[in-house]
């Protein structure tokens, strides 16, 4: 298990700058010295990790983490700060996510391959007791199960901010033509 980042932390950004983020974190290096393995799979090095923080369906804390591997083109995401969840996108799909959050339309795409497995990451609105507007449900789902966090107010702007980071992280070419 990945050991989760504290929830009001700062977003650091190249040449030193930094912002208030109070549910997000960037980390320059992970500080991972060995790869992660994930059901027989080596994953590479992370270069850069965000870590954000919002909600399960039962209101406790969870945290999940962005790694851009040493690639630089695959970002891996772990759901609750596990690798029990684990799904591996590569630029089309995080550039998708970032589009369709962006415009607040559900969205759900079939990860990279993980062992024999084709994990899915998505999504959707969702609808909370406590807010009538704007919660996102992000999900990962595998053939045997599913995790779930919810980030509404700033968790969701943090979620927001974290994925258009990545989006605009990965190298140019691998991001599809302007429309």
């Amino acid at each position: 298990m990945i050991a989760p980042h504290s929830a009001n932390a700062h977003s650091a950004h190249p040449g030193g700058a930094s912002t208030t983020s109070p549910k997000a974190k960037r980390i320059g290096d992970s500080g991972r010295t060995e790869p992660l393995a994930h059901k027989g799979v080596h994953v590479l090095k992370s270069a850069a990790r965000w870590c954000v923080k919002g909600i399960t369906h039962n209101f406790e804390p969870s945290t999940t983490v962005f790694d851009l591997l040493a690639d630089g083109e695959t970002i891996a995401v772990y759901p609750g700060a596990s690798d029990a969840h684990t799904v591996l996108l590569d630029s089309r799909m995080i550039t998708r996510l970032h589009d369709c959050l962006a415009d607040d339309v559900a969205v759900e795409v079939t990860g990279l391959p993980v062992g024999s497995l084709r994990p899915r990451l998505g999504l959707r609105a969702v609808q909370l007791p406590t807010a009538t507007k704007g919660p996102i449900e992000l999900y990962a789902k595998r053939p045997l199960t599913d995790f779930r966090v919810i980030y509404h107010k700033n968790s969701l702007v943090a979620l927001r901010e974290t994925i258009a980071e990545l989006a605009d992280a990965l190298p140019l070419a691998a991001r599809p033509a302007e429309r």
